[in-house]
């Protein structure tokens, strides 16, 4: 019987792909605000 279970390493390169995923779509939104990238942060972190 085949294992479900996925090795670490997809499991590690998929929850990577996401992370990147996401600085990408924060990185964007900052573009199209016109701000700097480093007010997304200071606001998410902040908040």
């Amino acid at each position: 019987m085949k294992k479900l279970r996925k090795p670490a390493k997809v499991r590690q390169n998929v929850a990577n792909k996401r992370h990147l995923r996401e600085l990408r779509r924060k990185a964007k939104q900052a573009h199209r605000l016109g701000t700097g990238f480093k007010d997304i942060e200071e606001a998410g972190s902040s908040s």
